[in-house]
């Protein structure tokens, strides 16, 4: 146990019964129970009731919600809405003289299906009933634990100072990237030919303080992507990210396919990718190192199937290669270089498949459901980190299950 460092401390726990009435604002009534007893920080160990209406922090989705949010975003509720925790969290914490109470338990209800809530302040959280049992952390202290960019630095994902390039990052996958990286303080720079959505991305996120800015690129012409990293090199100094998610799909059959359909889909699935690549590469050298994750897909491993048929099982094939070539080669010079190959996520690529067949296809995926941006966006922000470090040449599915390979 030579090798093995830490630190420990023993605190003392107490039990505290918490009964709020009908009416009571739930962190409210918290803050109050907590001052009232001391606690800093505990565990509850029980908790039942039901809410009027309630804000909280959408965290991890249950797959028969209908709620289209997204990971992090704030959701208000209206009741009668059962909140159930069995070993849930509770901290206090100080902010600009103001005591608040951070609240991490199960939201349940038939229609909804909410999982893994956390609750803000600002939603005015109302009881219908409320029974809970805390268990107390003597001489301990929280902090701000339940928000995710703070998370996401305590982890080393933390992008501040880091150039961060992702192509298609306007919409679908791109855009859960992109904001993975700039809610994590990342400078992302999007290129993408879909001038309206980039803008309008790059608007939403920049309104929200995030370091982003758009340049309108072709991935499958070389000269432009040259210049287009020349151009980001000279703004930036450096580029330290280089994230390929740019790509098309085709469910065109291949006995019906051309030379134009397999030029268009390898053009920029597989010499798009190339043509970053290569255009990063130099630099990433004479840097001395740097990070590329390139989005494959679970069709190039399979040969194709849900939309993308032979063609695009190809050109996503190719990547895969091209990325274990990359690994191997810039090694030496620090460059960590690996793939994501997503299974089914909910963007507009999947829109044309019929709802008969999207049932099918979440049939047979162990996690029953589809995936979303924001979870491929959170494996590359991995992938370029520093916890990554010694992870390159690899192939990462996130299919839900699908693949199990």
């Amino acid at each position: 146990m030579d090798n093995i460092r830490f630190s420990s401390r023993e605190v003392k726990a107490r039990q505290i019964a918490v009964r709020l009435l009908p009416g009571t604002d739930l962190l409210t009534g918290l803050v109050a129970v907590c001052k009232e007893h001391g606690v800093t920080a505990g565990c509850i160990t029980a908790m039942h009731g039901s809410l009027s209406r309630a804000r909280f922090v959408w965290a991890l989705p249950d797959p028969r919600t209908k709620m289209n949010a997204k990971y992090g975003d704030p959701v208000d509720v209206e009741g009668p809405l059962e909140f159930i925790c069995g070993s849930g969290m509770i901290g206090v914490y100080e902010d600009n003289g103001e005591t608040v109470v951070h609240l991490h338990g199960v939201l349940s209800d038939p229609d909804q299906g909410f999982h893994g809530a956390h609750f803000v302040e600002g939603g005015n959280p109302v009881m219908s009933t409320m029974e809970i049992m805390i268990q107390a952390f003597d001489d301990a202290t929280i902090t701000r634990a339940f928000e995710r960019r703070n998370n996401m630095a305590a982890l080393g994902m933390d992008f501040s100072g880091k150039v961060i390039v992702v192509t298609g990052g306007s919409r679908g996958i791109g855009r859960g990237i992109v904001e993975a990286f700039a809610e994590s303080n990342g400078t992302v720079v999007i290129l993408d030919l879909d001038e309206s959505s980039a803008l309008q991305a790059t608007d939403e996120l920049t309104s929200r303080g995030r370091k982003v800015s758009f340049l309108p690129l072709d991935v499958s012409l070389y000269h432009d992507v040259n210049l287009c990293i020349e151009k980001i090199i000279g703004k930036f100094g450096h580029i330290d990210v280089l994230v390929n998610d740019a790509g098309v799909s085709s469910g065109k059959p291949f006995a019906e396919c051309n030379e134009q359909d397999w030029d268009f889909i390898v053009g920029i699935n597989l010499k798009g990718t190339f043509n970053t690549c290569n255009a990063v590469f130099p630099h990433m050298i004479h840097n001395g190192g740097g990070k590329i994750v390139n989005i494959a897909s679970i069709a190039g491993k399979l040969g194709g199937g849900f939309r993308g048929t032979a063609i695009y099982a190809a050109s996503k094939a190719g990547v895969i290669g091209l990325t274990k070539g990359l690994a191997r080669e810039g090694g030496p010079s620090n460059i960590n270089a690996n793939a994501i190959c997503p299974g089914v996520i909910k963007t507009t690529m999947i829109d044309p498949i019929p709802e008969e067949h999207k049932k099918a296809i979440i049939a047979g995926t162990p996690l029953a459901r589809f995936g979303e941006p924001r979870e491929i966006g959170d494996v590359a922000m991995f992938l370029s980190s520093d916890m990554a470090s010694h992870v390159t040449g690899e192939i990462f599915d996130v299919d839900g299950g699908i693949m199990r390979d």
